[in-house]
């Protein structure tokens, strides 16, 4: 065990006891009463715990408050019950090259009962897209030479288009690996999803914009989900939908967007709803969301995203049961 699983240990003990004696270090990490003293000295100096040792108990004790480690073995078991699933996957393409030697280490600053607990954990991880391991490092060369890519990137109505392009940054977005760029041929930000990019060469052609971290974390935290520049809505809409009966069940526990607004409601024929208004750039994203409740999720506003909502209702019947 480490210095920083032993750590974690006194923090407990004297949070859930209300006091730790040096014999009960000892006893759990089998270590000296030296390094036990020192785990202390660390935690007072290092950590500024307000630790000190009380005669009267016979113990070291808190003189207040303290929650600086409140919850970390919970923290550090979901992290490594996390890794260990992925270590244990067939394949590593959620979070590529994941290496054993990153459970090792958490796995020294477990406690023993916790490490015990991280088989009843488990990640499973489904829906993600396979990494091009190739267009991987030229947009890494990219960054690294700050040199822009020429890119031949193919839409969702299969059309395909030569671009220009300078990589911001790279996102995970649900499994989907998403590239936000300033694009040449639009003139302005845009995400393109990397399994949708056709070819991608590195040119000789040096950056040229200079765009500030805070200008893309704006660009990419605006509204809800990764479909951030579908032509038309480059500007913030806000939505309002719906769930009911399954879909309340489910919903209510959930969050889209930081600055949703809930609302629990009752309809006199559907019965009980939670409503979210947040704010979307893109409407696709969402109504796949919408779409997958059937019955149990209503789009309510804007109108025209309810008649978007409709209209694909409309158009499944007409294919799947006319």
């Amino acid at each position: 065990m480490s210095h920083l699983a032993r750590i974690f240990f006194i923090d407990t003990e004297i949070r859930e006891k209300g006091i730790v004696t040096t014999k009960e270090v000892i006893k759990e990490f089998e270590v000296t009463d030296r390094q036990v003293r020192n785990d202390i000295q660390y935690l007072k100096d290092s950590l500024e715990a307000p630790i000190i040792y009380s005669k009267k108990k016979g113990g070291y004790i808190y003189e207040n408050t303290y929650s600086l480690l409140s919850f970390a073995d919970e923290k550090l078991l979901l992290s490594y019950s996390f890794f260990k699933s992925i270590i244990n996957t067939k394949d590593f393409i959620y979070i590529p090259h994941v290496s054993e030697e990153i459970t090792k280490s958490l796995s020294k600053n477990l406690s023993l009962p916790y490490k015990e607990l991280s088989d009843k954990i488990v990640y499973e991880l489904s829906n993600y897209d396979n990494l091009d391991i190739n267009t991987f490092n030229i947009i890494i060369k990219s960054f690294l030479k700050k040199k822009k890519c020429k890119i031949t990137y193919v839409n969702l109505k299969n059309e395909e288009s030569e671009r220009t392009i300078e990589p911001l940054t790279l996102i995970n977005y649900s499994g989907s690996w998403h590239l936000v760029s300033y694009c040449y041929s639009a003139g302005s930000i845009r995400t393109f999803k990397l399994t949708r990019v056709k070819d991608i060469e590195l040119t000789d052609q040096k950056f040229e914009q200079t765009i500030r971290k805070n200008t893309i974390d704006n660009y990419i935290q605006k509204g809800y989900g990764i479909f951030l520049t579908t032509p038309g809505h480059d500007v913030l809409i806000d939505i309002s939908i719906r769930f009911y009966s399954r879909g309340f069940m489910v919903m209510k526990d959930q969050k889209f967007h930081k600055d949703q607004i809930e609302e629990i409601g009752t309809d006199e024929k559907k019965g009980e709803y939670i409503q979210f208004t947040f704010p979307v750039t893109a409407y696709d994203e969402v109504l796949t969301k919408v779409l997958k409740f059937g019955p149990d999720a209503e789009v309510i506003s804007p109108k025209d995203f309810r008649e978007y909502w409709l209209d694909n209702i409309k158009k499944m019947y007409e294919l799947y049961v006319k």
